[in-house]
């Protein structure tokens, strides 16, 4: 007599999907500028014709209808703060103006959007963030003049 075989199961493997996070914002803007294209959306955001930078047409919608499906967030000053990170310029003068222009930014080469990359940000001096390296010196420092007050 030949005990039934226990089938084994084996734990569910969560389905593979792509994670959003390791798409830069750089090329998550490209992708969306490219589908306002074929999705008829052009009217809200677009590329300037001559395909260096690109204008938001209408800020609300983009942000209640646009921005949530590329994006973690739908709010427009987020989407401003990453622009500035990656150092994107707003154009204040001539035809352009209120556009965003980006020299590694380009309609027609898509592959240069990869040389954007995130600014570093910059802590002001004497802020107590600066970490423990300055921290230390600051205590050299003080030890050598308690030393030297003796």
């Amino acid at each position: 007599n030949k005990a039934p075989k226990q089938q084994q199961t084996k734990p569910r493997r969560r389905p593979k999907r792509c994670n959003a996070a390791t798409i830069s914002f750089p090329t998550k803007l490209f992708k969306l500028l490219e589908s306002a294209s074929t999705e008829s959306f052009e009217d809200v955001i677009s590329f300037l014709p001559h395909g260096r930078g690109f204008m938001i047409h209408k800020p609300e919608q983009f942000s209640k209808d646009i921005l949530p499906k590329f994006f973690k967030t739908g709010r427009l000053s987020s989407f401003h703060r990453q622009l500035n990170l990656y150092g994107f310029k707003r154009i204040t003068y001539g035809a352009d103006t209120g556009a965003f222009y980006h020299e590694h930014f380009d309609r027609d080469d898509e592959k240069v959007v990869a040389k954007i990359e995130r600014k570093k940000q910059r802590v002001p001096e004497g802020d107590a963030t600066r970490g423990a390296a300055d921290r230390m010196a600051v205590l050299r420092a003080l030890n050598i003049a308690a030393a030297q007050s003796y």
